[in-house]
């Protein structure tokens, strides 16, 4: 059985044996759906046989299980040529192929590249490797000790901080789309912007991607004005006593009872969520002004 030896810094594994052969199962549209993908710079024939031709030192981490069937996943790096990478995310697969013996393989999940900044060295094992492309409808693996050793090894790690992080990220990517809409309510529409900050950069140990920011300043009463002009296009000024925006409400008044209809509501609770963005404890940590 390989041995996985603990190099001397940083909790680096690094099993430099003969090459172990992966096998990664793939869809049928798998070439299509990578090839689509403009953001990489090989067609999926290259990558195919770049990783099935040659053996080179991957990168393995443990991800957080499938939020539906708790299966374990993994997340795989390949370093190319030119600062590049492949960036893979896997989950075990299975094949029986009697009573006593089952076959391993990695179903891909998700298959991308990626900008190698540098090793990654946390929570990671480092593998000599060489791979094999199987559509998912035929039968294939490895039931090596080898395989399940390594298999082993990922799974004894913790899931790296930066995989954590990027759940966070999401989050705020999400409020960021949010403030966009504050910011922007039509197509047509500007907002004078005061300032723009410099292009700044969270650098976190063994992340690939480094994440940029740049934070945006605007005038809030461009707002507080829009929002006035909108209300006057809901409602005639004639059937209105007063109306105003402030930065922290907005309130109409009319000039005789009436009851608002659901249309009326819903186009007044739209507003509201496009030209005003409420901050709290949990709000995003580069937030618009």
């Amino acid at each position: 059985m390989a041995e996985l030896e603990r190099t001397p810094n940083n909790n680096l594994f690094v099993d430099s044996n003969d090459p172990l052969e992966i096998t990664l199962r793939i869809k049928d549209d798998f070439v299509n759906h990578y090839n689509n993908n403009n953001e990489n710079k090989l067609k999926a024939e290259q990558v195919i046989q770049k990783l099935t031709s040659n053996h080179s030192f991957c990168y393995f981490q443990k991800q957080k299980p499938d939020s539906k069937t708790n299966l374990p996943k993994h997340k795989l790096i390949i370093p190319l040529e030119n600062d590049n990478c492949i960036e893979a995310t896997l989950g075990l697969y299975k094949d029986k192929v009697d009573t006593f013996t089952e076959l391993y393989s990695y179903r891909v999940l998700k298959f991308k590249e990626s900008v190698f900044v540098k090793e990654p060295t946390k929570n990671t094992i480092k593998s000599n490797c060489i791979f094999k492309f199987l559509e998912l409808d035929k039968k294939g693996g490895t039931s090596s000790e080898k395989f399940k050793t390594l298999f082993q090894k990922i799974e004894s790690e913790e899931v790296p901080t930066i995989d954590i992080n990027k759940e966070k990220d999401k989050r705020i990517w999400h409020n960021y789309v949010v403030a966009l809409k504050h910011l922007v309510k039509q197509k047509e529409q500007v907002w004078k912007i005061k300032r723009v900050s410099e292009v700044y950069y969270e650098q976190r140990e063994g992340d690939l991607n480094r994440a940029a920011y740049i934070d945006i300043y605007i005038n809030e009463d461009d707002l507080m004005k829009q929002m006035e002009e909108d209300i006057l296009e809901l409602f005639p000024e004639k059937d209105l006593e007063d109306y105003g925006v402030t930065p922290e409400k907005a309130f109409i008044e009319f000039k005789h009872y009436r009851l608002l209809g659901t249309e009326e509501l819903n186009k007044l609770k739209t507003l509201g969520e496009e030209l005003f963005y409420e901050l709290s404890a949990k709000s995003p940590k580069h937030i618009l002004y």
